[in-house]
C-alpha cells in the first residue's frame, strides 16, 4: 500500500506531509491552517499555515478519508470520535470540534455512518 502525501509550499520551500498525520485543515482568508496529530502528547497541534484554497487542498487528499464539511474546514474522518448536529467531535482529550455547516448536516451524517461502517 502506498503512502499518500500532502505537498504545500511555503515561499520556495516545498514542505511534505503524511496524510494520515493531519487531522483537519482550515481557510482563514486564503490561508489554511494545517491541523496534526502529535503522537508525544496525544493532542491535535497547528503545525503550518500556507497560502492556498480550501478546494486545492482538497484535492489532494484521499477522498475516501477527507471530508470537506463546511466552507472553510476539510476533516479526517480517522480522527472524528463522534458527530453532534453541527460538528464533528474529534478523538483528542480536549474533544475539539470541527464544524458541520448546516447545508451539509444530512450529507455529513450519511458519511460518517458510511465511513464508521467500513472502518
Amino acid at each position: 500500500m502506498s503512502i499518500a502525501i500532502f505537498q504545500y509550499n511555503i515561499g520556495n520551500d516545498i514542505n511534505l506531509i503524511k496524510t494520515d498525520e493531519i487531522v483537519f485543515l482550515r481557510n482563514n482568508k486564503r490561508i489554511i491552517e494545517l491541523y496534526v496529530w502529535n503522537r508525544e502528547t496525544d493532542t491535535i497541534i497547528l503545525a503550518n499555515k500556507f497560502y492556498s484554497i480550501i478546494k486545492d487542498a482538497l484535492n489532494q487528499l484521499p477522498a475516501c478519508k477527507f471530508y470537506r464539511c463546511e466552507r472553510s474546514h476539510i476533516v479526517n474522518m480517522d480522527y472524528i470520535d463522534q458527530m453532534e448536529s453541527s460538528a464533528f467531535i474529534l478523538v483528542d482529550a480536549n474533544k475539539s470540534k470541527v464544524p458541520i455547516s448546516r447545508s451539509r448536516k444530512s450529507e455529513a451524517r450519511e458519511v460518517y455512518d458510511i465511513y464508521r461502517t467500513l472502518a
